[in-house]
This record gives C-alpha cells, sequence and structure tokens, in this order.
C-alpha cells in the first residue's frame, strides 16, 4: 500500500500473474524489472521472463548474475543492477525512467539480440548441430540418434 500510494496514476499495480494475462502486462510495460536476490539457484538459471521481455523489445533492468549480463550482451541489451541492492535496481529504472531514446534504442537491441541467439528456431539450429556433431563424433547411424528434424 505503501509503494501505491506513492506511484503515479500511470502505473498498475498487479498481483502475481501466469498465462495471456502476463504478457498483456509486459507489453504494456515501458521498462521491465527483473530484480534477483544473489542464491546458489539464482546463479545457476535464468529466468524465462528476460526472453519473453526480449522478445517484446521491452527495456529491461535486471541483477547481473548468472548468464544474464551475456544474454543482455553486458549491458546493451539491458541494464545491469547489483543483484539484492534496492540503490543499484532504483538508479538503473530511473536511468531509463527518464529517458525515452534510450529505452527504446535498449528494447530494440534485446529483441536483436532474441531474434539473432534465443528466437526457437535458432535454439532448433543449435541442438540439431550439437546431434549432428555426436553423430559424426560418436560414429553413431542417424537412425539410432532419437531426434527429430523440423523445417520451417
Amino acid at each position: 500500500e505503501k509503494y501505491k500510494k506513492m506511484s503515479g496514476p500511470e502505473t498498475i499495480w498487479v498481483k502475481k500473474r501466469t498465462g495471456e494475462k502476463s504478457l498483456d502486462y509486459t507489453l504494456m510495460a515501458d521498462i521491465y524489472a527483473i530484480p534477483t536476490k544473489e542464491t546458489p539457484y539464482t546463479k545457476a538459471q535464468t529466468p524465462a521472463k528476460i526472453f519473453e521481455a526480449m522478445a517484446m523489445g521491452r527495456a529491461i533492468v535486471a541483477s547481473r548474475l548468472g548468464d544474464i549480463p551475456k544474454i543482455l550482451e553486458n549491458g546493451k541489451a539491458g541494464i545491469l543492477a547489483k543483484p539484492g541492492d534496492v540503490e543499484s535496481l532504483k538508479r538503473a529504472i530511473l536511468k531509463l525512467v527518464g529517458n525515452k531514446k534510450l529505452r527504446k534504442k535498449i528494447g530494440e537491441r534485446a529483441k536483436t539480440a532474441y531474434m539473432k541467439h534465443y528466437h526457437y528456431k535458432k535454439q532448433g539450429e543449435k541442438l540439431l548441430r550439437l546431434y549432428d556433431g555426436l553423430e559424426n563424433d560418436l560414429n553413431i547411424p542417424s537412425h539410432r540418434l532419437v531426434y527429430s528434424r523440423y523445417k520451417s
């Protein structure tokens, strides 16, 4: 309640959502914040929502943890904040709030990075290369490898 009173009419407060509604809220957002505390788990996993925000071309603020800096191209496709540091997160968000041009530029870079590296077709191509490499390196006939090739 305290933060709701501090925010302006442009702020939409939502409870935790899943499914289609969460994508609607992502599309409505100018800035997509993904703050994360540092734990052994968060160091090893990447939140899927980062890819949703990238695919939609949103300006992202995320914690500098695990693979997130690599995914966000070390700050070119999103602003990185220190994990668990509220002031670092605040500075990153305020940097975007006050600069529409920067928000747009970072969102475009995020979408470009997503399409180039993380789109499902790109991931499929990587997986097929891996299977092909296993087939060649291990000299296993292709009919023994269990996988299917997709066509676009």
